[in-house]
């Protein structure tokens, strides 16, 4: 049975007449009439009375005429799922992200993805890099959005945008009298950091700047999560240092303040598997880079304004 012969039978079931049935299928009518003629023979049972010059469906058609429409709905929207596929227009994702770029990058982001790619589903997940890393070796993640280094065999990385680190100190610091904040002001004073498993290049990068400034940093306390550290900061407990993108949380108590004196970058970088030619992937993968390259000037602005409040 093909589907040839079912769209013969339903313009000849619709048309009562195997003339205009094979003009409306657009070819002539003995090619027609042996394609039904065939499927009856298939399936074993009449589909027409032949009346006249016309035709009408047996009992046998009238109910076989249902299920054939239904084929042929299934088999166009079958072809058009196929189509959208290989456009990129439909499938799933499982995209995962460090927790510094929940506040920022990653809403925007999903809701700009959501909004063009409605049918492609987005399994997220919050992940470290070493949890990241664990899970692009098991083939559990097609994207990661990461602050580098990530190393996996077959795994892509490319950086999408380097921005300059800040202060975030509580309201009534001494040091929020001064921006930008010279490092080595930060000599005796108690910094929040994230752990060196959770943020190896971060905290190479904060011990770098305080080693160059001529001391080695307070740490009082490894916190896994950025945000978090910030909102200690707003309860007093210490000072940190994080990328400026996060200055644009308003968190009470907290004030921000570039840092002088630096020329530490923080990298947000993209991650997918090499043997991936996933359509959909690369739509993601292109909208990350223009959203980011798009919103960088806003992103500044919001800084800006975050560290004179």
């Amino acid at each position: 049975m093909e589907l040839r012969q079912l769209r013969y039978f339903v313009a000849a079931a619709e048309e009562e007449h195997f003339g205009r049935a094979a003009a409306r299928v657009h070819i002539s009518q003995p090619p027609l009439s042996q394609q039904i003629q065939a499927l009856e023979a298939e399936l074993g049972v009449e589909l027409f009375d032949r009346v006249g010059r016309g035709v009408r469906l047996t009992r046998a058609g009238s109910e076989f005429l249902l299920h054939a429409r239904n084929v042929l709905r299934d088999s166009e929207r079958a072809a058009q799922m196929a189509q959208r596929a290989a456009r990129g227009e439909i499938g799933k994702l499982a995209v995962g992200f460090v927790g510094s770029l929940a506040f920022t990058y990653v809403p925007w982001l999903v809701r700009e993805f959501r909004s063009r790619y409605p049918d492609i589903g987005l399994s997220l997940h919050e992940l470290t890099i070493a949890q990241q890393t664990d899970w692009f070796a098991d083939r559990r993640l097609q994207i990661g959005l990461v602050r580098p280094p990530l190393d996996v065999p077959g795994v892509e990385m490319e950086t999408i945008l380097r921005e300059p680190f800040a202060l975030a100190i509580p309201n009534q610091h001494r040091l929020a009298a001064l921006d930008p904040v010279p490092v080595s002001s930060l000599r005796d004073e108690p910094l929040i950091m994230l752990p060196r498993l959770v943020g190896l290049r971060y905290y190479s990068q904060v011990l770098g700047m305080c080693h160059r400034a001529g001391f080695s940093p307070m740490v009082i306390h490894e916190i896994g999560h950025l945000p978090t550290a910030v909102s200690l900061v707003g309860a007093g407990v210490g000072l940190t240092i994080v990328p400026q993108s996060l200055t644009t949380l308003r968190l009470p108590g907290v004030t921000f303040r570039a840092i002088a004196d630096s020329t530490e970058m923080a990298e947000t970088a993209l991650c997918w598997r090499r043997e991936l030619s996933l359509p959909a992937v690369d739509r993601f993968l292109d909208l990350a880079r223009q959203l980011v390259g798009a919103g960088l000037a806003g992103l500044e602005r919001a800084a800006g304004q975050a560290s004179s409040a």
